[in-house]
């Protein structure tokens, strides 16, 4: 209905809630368990057991404080998502809304909200040596928003079927394509049958493909200009 203009901005959100903080006014703008507002990242990564139990389509800060978090979450909780409502309870003792607009700011932004590449760099070098995956990343024609799926790919970050487990959101890690292997992003793309026939059928041999924590040491085919292989990898990793 929307077409892939509003898709793509869809997978972009996770990338963009990573690197703004936001400062809650009357919370109707902000996302209870995605954005980061009450610790230092969003509730569902720091509350993955009681994230679990939430079964509630409320999503906002406002909403779902007006109706209360309680209310919201199956009748029986994990022991380990007790704890975390214990610990969320808490925090939520110190939270007043008030009649103002959230506010969103991010260490990676100017005052006009616009991106400061100068930063990010920064960010991503080690005692002045660049981060081996920074070139891979940014420095290449591809859109931001694969720019910003190569950063979490890159990290390992992606939520994959084994990262969901890990949550305690998904109880099984299996490859729902292939059936024969757990779906780490490594399996994602380049250990499950039809990625590596993606990757033949467009002259890339499956193998060549290096883990994803140092994608940026796999190997182009002989065709493939060295100047285009970066961003040409992670196009097809974000159409994978």
């Amino acid at each position: 209905m929307f077409g892939t203009h509003w898709s793509a901005l869809r997978d972009l959100l996770p990338a963009y809630q990573r690197i703004i903080t936001v400062s809650v006014g009357n919370g109707r703008n902000t996302s209870f368990w995605h954005d980061t507002w009450l610790v230092d990242g969003p509730l569902a990564l720091k509350m993955p057991a009681l994230y679990s139990h939430f079964n509630g389509r409320l999503n906002s800060v406002h909403d779902i404080m007006a109706l209360g978090v309680h209310n919201l979450l199956q009748q029986r909780l994990s022991t380990q998502a007790s704890g975390e409502l214990q610990q969320l309870t808490n925090l939520l003792g110190d939270v007043i809304l008030e009649n103002v607009p959230d506010l969103r700011t991010s260490f990676y932004q100017d005052g006009d909200a616009k991106l400061l590449s100068s930063v990010i760099y920064r960010a991503s070098t080690r005692a002045d040596q660049p981060c081996p995956s920074f070139k891979f990343v940014w420095r290449h024609f591809a859109p931001p928003r694969v720019k910003f799926f190569a950063r979490l790919l890159t990290k390992n970050r992606i939520n994959c079927r084994a990262a969901l487990v890990i949550k305690n959101i998904l109880q099984d890690a299996t490859c729902e394509i292939c059936h024969q292997g757990h779906e780490t992003a490594d399996h994602i793309f380049s250990g499950c049958s039809f990625t590596r026939g993606f990757w033949a059928r467009i002259g890339w041999n499956p193998d060549d493909i290096a883990p994803v924590s140092e994608l940026w040491l796999t190997q182009p085919p002989p065709r493939i200009h060295a100047d285009i292989a970066n961003p040409t990898i992670l196009l097809c990793c974000w159409e994978i």
